[in-house]
């Protein structure tokens, strides 16, 4: 193994467990009864890929640049939606389905 591959690895690792974190607390705020399943399905299922990809080393496949750029926007597109969240809440999209427009 080259020192390039651990970097990669190193920086892949430290993209990847914030943005499992963040799954898991919004699976944490969610409840199960009124949010959707299909919401609090891609948050389990964003944790569990996000989880496999940061110790892929572990068992021998190494990580690349795409996997860098994956793992980068799925952190930059969780921190977006961070203002939806706000006080460990679930926008009301995750509850019911979204308006089509601002007029009632």
């Amino acid at each position: 193994m080259n020192e390039l591959q651990h970097f990669i690895a190193f920086l892949n690792f430290c993209l990847c467990i914030p943005s499992m974190v963040i799954c898991i607390c919004r699976l944490n705020a969610m409840d199960s009864k009124t949010v959707l399943w299909r919401v609090q399905a891609e948050y389990a299922l964003g944790a569990g890929a996000l989880f496999f990809s940061a110790f892929r080393p572990l068992i021998g496949e190494w990580p690349g640049y795409a996997s860098l750029l994956m793992a980068a926007y799925v952190l930059w597109m969780l921190m977006a939606s961070g203002h939806a969240w706000k006080n460990d809440k679930p926008p009301e999209v995750a509850t019911d389905h979204s308006p089509l427009s601002e007029e009632p």
